[in-house]
């Protein structure tokens, strides 16, 4: 039988089933009653990602209680509720939000918190006569899709093997940085299906060579988005997990001997932080890529990359009980090189969601603040002995450089956990001698989302990158 029958077969097959396990709660919809709990909700603080508690499992009673079940089985289902705000609740709450003329952002907040405590019920009016009733019916729907599944994958290996152009037959991820990140010297291995046309990826390349130098925006480069979705450019797409911020990489690209496996390496000094590393079907991204065979077409597989990029959930601190503190420092020269000059940055890592008003007034997650002066929180001096002050942020030495202060633009990630701070305004100082070492944090202005304060005087252990030495 030929792949387009296969499909045509498979649909009506994926119709009947669906159709008869719907019709029998269906016919009951117009006498069905549930009791839905109308129970107000009062809560004492803000809950967001992240924070526990016995708060937390009241809330995700209240969302499965009304309808809008944070899991169907196992953790966070009805009569398993948990005290960990993860991301099932995160989406169940935007849900009820959504439904409610409330701001969908799937966080706990004043206006949120006054809107359950005055709860009234809603108009829910479920189809089936009871959520038992309804977690059958999805439970066996689902074993239902989990068939078709296995023939839909059975016909995609058919249409593989049927179609010209190579194709992707398997990835690996190795971590060759730091654990719980996607950083430099982390890599991606790429098998093809038939020898590649070295030019057809990068016109330098050859068999059983390779390209440093690969910017995202070329063939082979690698981008990661905020939702975790990893694209290595025109030729493969997958989801990483929970990440903590969209990055960029420079990468080094190799082609073995036999030009069937393709080695993408990270060469930046940046990083992204793994909260939960769980890997998605790949997608091959088709157009570019040229073998024997033709050139590889666009498509959908069923195969999942293994390895890891440092894996498990990243060390953050979830429960929100203590301080938050700077992980990490990075500096990145944007400017020229052998001095501190406008477009240089530093990078500053905190280990949970800062509160954006304790940086600037004006600042939001996902927002930028331009010409904030050295006296203002965030902005930059140097002195001559090389110490670098961010004011009410961080101190560290990069080593020897001229005196001087900048004009500084602030952004804040979308997740409250990475500030950007750019050299926007001042002169240019001369680095005599770059060597960077461990700082401190300076104040306590800074805050996260339940108003605990930084430490000031607490060591930030990591200060990585450089401002451009010249050595």
């Amino acid at each position: 039988m030929g792949i387009k029958k296969n499909f045509v077969l498979l649909g009506s097959v994926a119709i009947i089933i669906l159709m008869g396990i719907l019709a029998a709660p269906l016919a009951s919809a117009a006498t069905a009653s549930v009791s839905v709990s109308k129970t107000t909700l009062s809560l004492t603080r803000d809950l967001s990602l992240g924070s526990t508690g016995e708060e937390v499992r009241s809330l995700q009673k209240f969302l499965n209680n009304n309808g809008y079940f944070v899991s169907t089985s196992g953790p966070g289902s009805i009569g398993n509720e948990t005290t960990t705000f993860d991301t099932t609740t995160k989406t169940a709450l935007a849900a009820f939000q959504a439904a409610n003329n409330l701001s969908e952002s799937g966080y706990v907040g004043a206006l949120t918190r006054s809107f359950v405590a005055k709860w009234k019920g809603a108009a829910i009016t479920p189809a089936t006569e009871s959520r038992a009733a309804i977690l059958a019916m999805i439970q066996t729907v689902a074993a239902k899709i989990a068939e078709l599944q296995k023939q839909l994958a059975a016909i995609i290996a058919e249409s593989k093997e049927s179609a010209s152009g190579p194709r992707i037959t398997a990835i690996k991820t190795s971590n060759g940085g730091k654990k719980e990140n996607i950083d430099k010297n982390d890599s991606i291995v790429i098998t093809f299906s038939e020898a590649i046309k070295p030019a057809s990826i990068n016109s330098s390349l050859t068999a059983g060579g390779s390209v440093t130098d690969v910017l995202s925006s070329m063939v082979g480069g690698v981008s990661i988005t905020s939702y975790g979705q990893l694209t290595i450019k025109n030729i493969a797409s997958f989801a990483v997990g929970t990440v903590g911020d969209s990055r960029n990489f420079t990468s080094k690209i190799g082609l073995d001997s036999t030009s069937k496996i393709l080695t993408v390496t990270l060469t930046s000094a940046d990083y992204v932080e793994i909260e939960n590393e769980s890997f998605g079907t790949v997608a091959q991204i088709g157009g570019k890529v040229t073998g024997t065979t033709g050139v590889m077409a666009d498509s959908a597989t069923t195969l999942i990359p293994t390895g890891t990029f440092g894996g498990g959930t990243a060390a953050v601190d979830t429960d929100k009980t203590d301080n938050p503190y700077i992980k990490q420092i990075m500096v990145i020269d944007d400017g020229d090189r052998g001095v501190i000059d406008t477009g240089d940055v530093i990078r500053i890592y905190f280990n949970e969601d800062i509160k954006p008003d304790s940086i600037n007034k004006f600042l939001i997650k996902g927002g930028t603040v331009n010409d904030i002066v050295p006296t203002e929180t965030g902005g930059v001096t140097v002195a001559n002995t090389g110490m670098i002050t961010i004011k009410n942020i961080a101190t560290f030495d990069m080593g020897t450089a001229a005196a001087g202060s900048f004009v500084v633009n602030l952004a804040l990630n979308s997740t409250g956990r990475i500030l950007t701070i750019t050299l926007a305004k001042g002169n240019d100082l001369a680095i005599t001698e770059e060597e960077l070492s461990i700082g401190k944090e300076v104040s306590s202005a800074i805050k996260d989302l339940d108003g605990q304060s930084m430490i000031s005087g607490a060591k930030i252990e990591e200060v990585t990158g450089t401002f451009g030495d010249v050595r």
